[in-house]
């Protein structure tokens, strides 16, 4: 048997219209695991696999309203409003 090794887990999940599908992560990349929904032929594959760079979201890079116990920023008075 061939030498296997395990690189990651995968856990079911389900879509907004409660489509099942798999996710799982290795290093920055996330992989999506989808039944194939086209499949017409035997030769047609069971499953389609996504692979996709895994979205990051920087603690810094948040906007400020975003950000725990920020202040909204308030809007500058137009002074040359008539009324």
């Amino acid at each position: 048997m061939a030498h296997m090794e395990k690189k990651t887990g995968m856990w079911k999940k389900s879509s907004k219209d409660g489509k099942e599908f798999w996710s799982g992560t290795i290093g920055d990349e996330q992989f999506l695991l989808f039944p194939n929904t086209f499949k017409t032929e035997g030769k047609h594959p069971d499953y389609n696999l996504i692979v996709k760079p895994k979205q990051a979201v920087p603690a810094a890079g948040l906007p400020a309203l975003r950000q725990p116990n920020a202040q909204r920023p308030q809007p500058e008075p137009d002074d040359d409003l008539p009324f």
